[in-house]
């Protein structure tokens, strides 16, 4: 069985030719911007989050490919001089779903839910 890693990344004030750089880095160690599921047509991921399947062969453990996986990331980063944050997760057995919202309409029913109506959210006090 076969690993599915999933990265995504935020980057501090960094210019278009940063983020292409990323990718295209990104891109030689097999990460990509789409994932391909059973019906075989390519979805489009969010922005920054890329993918990429490694096999078993290379790596016994998840920690190990994370390991890998953070150590190229960063050394990504430094090369294009970027300062940033990352999150990677490496599992097996995988699923996945897409989702999206094509039309926000009013927040009818957010602050009675939440208590909040809006600006800086509040502290909830235990009971």
């Amino acid at each position: 069985m076969s690993y599915f890693v999933l990265v995504t990344f935020d980057l501090h004030s960094a210019k278009s030719q940063k983020y292409a750089m990323v990718k295209r880095e990104l891109a030689k160690i097999e990460f990509n911007k789409y994932v391909v599921g059973r019906k075989k047509t390519p979805t489009q991921l969010p922005h920054n989050t890329y993918v990429a399947v490694f096999d078993n062969d290379d790596f016994e453990k998840s920690a190990e490919l994370t390991k890998f996986v953070v150590r190229e990331v960063r050394r990504i980063f430094r090369e294009a001089a970027i300062v940033g944050v990352f999150f990677v997760s490496a599992g097996r057995g995988w699923a996945w779903r897409r989702g999206s919202v094509l039309k926000l309409g009013r927040l009818v029913g957010f602050s009675r839910l939440t208590g909040h109506s809006g600006g800086t959210p509040h502290k909830h006090r235990a009971a």
